[in-house]
């Protein structure tokens, strides 16, 4: 008889042992699946520059690609500028273009003070919204293709500001990428 009550507490135990592993393989599959589920519907934006050297439409432009899996939400442009504000331009004029028209302007702005012979640069609307997936927006463009133009762009994005695009998943995940 006592070898009986043994034999049951021991199987009980066990029974418990085997429904605590069931337990964490639910927990752990459904932390599995969830993870998937936010890569599934992972957005990733890039900037990229695109020249067209088109003798009949020549165009530099500086884009931002939705090149993930999901849709970005509430896209949103930042810009230092990382060098003395260029002659003919103040830092409160940058500020005012900055703060009224947003950073892509406030871009164009500085780039139009180092080359003032350079023709209207191409700035669209601040993003707002959502970017979908596959999607590109043109946030700076130059309707004509001048190599010592580009020279100069490229130098003021790559070395002279600090653009970042902050975006958020569907999930409410928020990302930041710099230029």
């Amino acid at each position: 008889m006592h070898s009986s009550r043994r034999g049951s507490t021991v199987w009980t135990a066990l029974a418990v042992v085997v429904a605590l592993l069931a337990v964490a393989a639910t927990t752990w599959s459904g932390y599995e699946q969830r993870r998937h589920n936010r890569l599934s519907v992972l957005p990733v934006l890039v900037f990229e520059k695109v020249y067209v050297d088109d003798p009949s439409h020549p165009f530099v432009g500086l884009y931002l690609t939705n090149s993930g899996v999901g849709v970005a939400r509430d896209v949103n442009l930042s810009f230092d500028l990382e060098m003395p504000v260029p002659e003919g331009l103040s830092q409160a004029e940058l500020n005012q273009v900055l703060e009224t028209s947003g950073p892509a302007a406030a871009l164009a702005r500085v780039i139009r003070a180092l080359l003032p012979e350079s023709p209207s640069m191409v700035v669209l609307p601040e993003m707002s919204g959502v970017l979908p997936v596959g999607e590109a927006k043109c946030i700076l463009g130059i309707p004509e293709y001048n190599k010592e133009w580009v020279s100069v762009c490229e130098a003021v994005l790559s070395s002279y500001t600090r653009i970042v695009v902050t975006y958020r998943s569907v999930y409410g995940e928020t990302f930041s990428r710099p230029l």
